[in-house]
């Protein structure tokens, strides 16, 4: 090294060590540099080596996601085409392709049985949508086997296959009972449960009902998911046979529900047995049934509309401000102007929320009802004028 040179040169003549010192100091900085050099190299190629990977690595990964959208669009008009097909098959009645779709359908594959799902929700809402459709429907599905294929898938113990079995076994083409999709309101998988709710909609099947109202009472699932799926006309018999039979004891949460159900569905048929929930429930069952009475008066003929008039004047002055507000809304509902001085009255009611039901229905009753407003308006009780202004 350059310091032994050093250490070796100074036992020599003098003349040579100013000479080797020199020499040696000389090739030191040069020593130096090398190394810098080489490190430099290194990283350099380091760094070479790094944009090489990269740049390989993002051609993998532009090629993988080329390859993944050409699948994914192949794919796509693959169902496209199906979903046409099938759609066709429907509009035409054609019973050989009828079958052939269910077939495909029947296979269990996830592709072909979600575009069957997504044509069954846009044909239930077509004009060619009829009886005799449905029933073609129906036996060219049978000939295919398609509902001993959903029995069969829906054993599965893949939650996603049980889920499309339970949905399709809600549209034309399968022949399931509700009491066979019962089971699936209590599955260990939430989007089976509800999948199977929706399917008992669909059916629209006083069977479904029954079935809806033990799940209801059951508590299968919440109470918002069944009561929506139940408030239709083919509901109402069950729920209204359910109410007047006093043997079967059923929970106030249970009696407000079917209730709340009638007023989705505001079917008059269901009016005699809410007007006796009015007068022999608990509060929160007489406001409920009372909503549901509100509901369904503009569906009412004639005689039940006076029938439900009458009955309401009797709940005038109960004691409780929340029925007192139903029974305005109904008076106004039922449209006779001898109820104006009632209503007028009632716009003067200690309760706010009494108050401001009597005024919306003054002012439902046209000409009259605007007239008794504007005197009100003009009155010295400060809270029947706001209310009447409003």
């Amino acid at each position: 090294s350059s310091s032994e040179l050093i250490l070796v040169r100074l036992n020599c003549p003098t003349s040579n060590v100013g000479f080797t010192l020199g020499r040696a100091y000389h090739k030191l900085p040069q020593t130096v540099d090398n190394g810098e050099a080489s490190m430099f190299q290194g990283s350099l190629g380091l760094v070479v080596v790094l944009v090489i990977v990269i740049v390989i690595v993002s051609l993998v990964l532009l090629g993988l996601v080329i390859v993944f959208k050409i699948s994914r669009d192949r794919r796509e008009r693959r169902a496209e085409r199906f979903r046409d097909r099938l759609w066709k098959a429907w509009v035409a009645n054609d019973t050989g392709q009828l079958v052939k779709t269910y077939r495909i359908v029947a296979r269990g594959g996830h592709q072909a049985q979600s575009d069957f799902i997504q044509v069954s929700e846009r044909a239930v809402n077509s004009d060619w949508w009829t009886p005799d459709m449905v029933e073609a429907m129906r036996e060219a599905a049978e000939k295919a086997g398609f509902s001993q294929a959903l029995r069969k898938q829906l054993t599965s113990r893949s939650a996603v296959k049980r889920g499309l079995a339970v949905t399709m076994a809600g549209y034309p083409g399968a022949t399931l009972q509700p009491q066979e999709l019962a089971p699936f309101l209590t599955d260990s998988e939430p989007t089976v449960r509800l999948a199977a709710a929706g399917s008992l909609e669909r059916l629209a099947d006083p069977q479904s009902a029954d079935v809806l109202i033990t799940a209801l009472i059951n508590e299968d699932l919440p109470d918002e998911r069944i009561i929506e799926r139940m408030g239709h006309d083919w509901a109402v018999p069950s729920i209204v046979s359910l109410l007047e039979d006093s043997a079967r004891e059923v929970t106030s949460r249970v009696r407000c529900g079917l209730a709340r159900a009638l007023a989705l569905a505001a079917d008059p048929r269901a009016m005699p047995v809410l007007e006796l929930m009015s007068v022999e429930g608990a509060v929160e069952e007489k406001v409920q049934a009372l909503k549901a009475l509100v509901a369904c008066t503009p569906h009412a003929n004639d005689q039940q509309r006076a029938e439900l008039e009458i009955f309401a004047r009797h709940l005038v002055d109960d004691e409780h401000p929340v029925v007192r507000t139903q029974v305005a809304l109904i008076l106004g509902a039922a449209g006779y102007e001898s109820d104006i001085p009632i209503l007028a009255r009632l716009v003067t009611d200690n309760d706010w929320f009494v108050r401001r039901a009597a005024a919306r229905a003054l002012a439902q009753m046209g000409s009259p009802g605007l007239a008794a407003l504007r005197r009100l308006a003009a009155s010295d009780d400060r809270f029947a004028a706001e209310r009447a202004r409003e």
